[in-house]
Protein backbone atom coordinates (compact mmCIF):
# COMPACT_ATOMS: atom_id res chain seq x y z
CA UNK A 1 0.00 0.00 0.00
CA UNK A 2 3.13 2.44 0.45
CA UNK A 3 3.63 3.01 -3.40
CA UNK A 4 -0.55 2.34 -4.38
CA UNK A 5 -2.07 5.72 -5.51
CA UNK A 6 -5.31 7.12 -3.50
CA UNK A 7 -7.94 6.02 -6.06
CA UNK A 8 -6.18 2.62 -5.89
CA UNK A 9 -6.80 2.47 -2.24
CA UNK A 10 -10.22 3.66 -2.00
CA UNK A 11 -11.10 1.14 -4.65
CA UNK A 12 -10.04 -2.01 -2.53
CA UNK A 13 -11.45 -0.87 0.45
CA UNK A 14 -14.73 -0.25 -1.52
CA UNK A 15 -14.59 -3.89 -2.31
CA UNK A 16 -12.71 -4.97 0.90
CA UNK A 17 -15.73 -7.71 2.89
CA UNK A 18 -15.22 -9.07 6.11
CA UNK A 19 -15.63 -12.96 7.31
CA UNK A 20 -18.23 -13.65 9.69
CA UNK A 21 -17.22 -16.76 12.63
CA UNK A 22 -20.48 -16.78 13.22
CA UNK A 23 -22.29 -18.56 10.88
CA UNK A 24 -25.94 -18.19 9.87
CA UNK A 25 -28.99 -20.73 10.86
CA UNK A 26 -28.61 -21.32 7.17
CA UNK A 27 -26.70 -20.22 4.67
CA UNK A 28 -27.98 -17.80 1.54
CA UNK A 29 -26.54 -19.54 -1.30
CA UNK A 30 -27.04 -22.85 -2.19
CA UNK A 31 -24.81 -24.80 -4.81
CA UNK A 32 -28.04 -24.98 -6.82
CA UNK A 33 -27.95 -21.39 -6.86
CA UNK A 34 -23.95 -21.84 -8.45
CA UNK A 35 -25.48 -24.26 -10.42
CA UNK A 36 -28.50 -22.10 -11.98
CA UNK A 37 -25.77 -19.29 -12.59
CA UNK A 38 -23.56 -20.95 -14.94
CA UNK A 39 -20.60 -21.03 -11.92
CA UNK A 40 -20.38 -24.47 -11.65
CA UNK A 41 -21.36 -27.58 -14.38
CA UNK A 42 -20.40 -25.71 -17.64
CA UNK A 43 -17.51 -25.67 -20.01
CA UNK A 44 -16.79 -21.67 -19.08
CA UNK A 45 -17.97 -22.28 -15.23
CA UNK A 46 -14.12 -21.26 -14.31
CA UNK A 47 -14.04 -17.95 -16.38
CA UNK A 48 -17.40 -17.12 -15.33
CA UNK A 49 -16.29 -17.58 -11.05
CA UNK A 50 -13.50 -15.50 -12.05
CA UNK A 51 -15.08 -12.42 -13.27
CA UNK A 52 -17.89 -12.99 -10.47
CA UNK A 53 -15.22 -13.03 -7.96
CA UNK A 54 -13.11 -10.17 -9.77
CA UNK A 55 -17.17 -7.99 -9.90
CA UNK A 56 -18.11 -9.02 -6.02
CA UNK A 57 -14.65 -8.35 -5.11
CA UNK A 58 -14.18 -11.44 -3.51
CA UNK A 59 -11.08 -13.40 -5.94
CA UNK A 60 -11.36 -16.48 -7.31
CA UNK A 61 -12.13 -19.97 -6.17
CA UNK A 62 -13.56 -23.17 -6.97
CA UNK A 63 -17.15 -24.18 -6.85
CA UNK A 64 -16.63 -24.97 -2.99
CA UNK A 65 -14.50 -22.16 -2.32
CA UNK A 66 -16.94 -19.49 -4.18
CA UNK A 67 -19.91 -20.98 -2.07
CA UNK A 68 -17.96 -20.49 0.96
CA UNK A 69 -16.96 -16.89 0.23
CA UNK A 70 -20.37 -15.93 -1.29
CA UNK A 71 -21.98 -17.58 2.35
CA UNK A 72 -18.91 -15.96 5.02
CA UNK A 73 -18.70 -12.54 3.02
CA UNK A 74 -22.39 -11.38 3.93
CA UNK A 75 -22.40 -11.22 0.39
CA UNK A 76 -26.49 -10.10 -0.19
CA UNK A 77 -28.36 -12.07 -2.91
CA UNK A 78 -29.40 -8.70 -4.79
CA UNK A 79 -25.72 -8.19 -5.28
CA UNK A 80 -24.63 -12.11 -6.45
CA UNK A 81 -27.51 -11.62 -9.01
CA UNK A 82 -26.63 -8.25 -10.34
CA UNK A 83 -23.18 -9.33 -10.55
CA UNK A 84 -24.22 -12.48 -12.50
CA UNK A 85 -26.37 -10.37 -14.83
CA UNK A 86 -22.82 -8.54 -15.56
CA UNK A 87 -21.14 -11.87 -16.70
Amino acid sequence: MENADPESIREALRKAHGSFDAKPAAPVFLQKDLLDAGLIGQADSAARREKLGKILGIGYGNGKVMLQRLNSFGIERDAFEQAVQEL
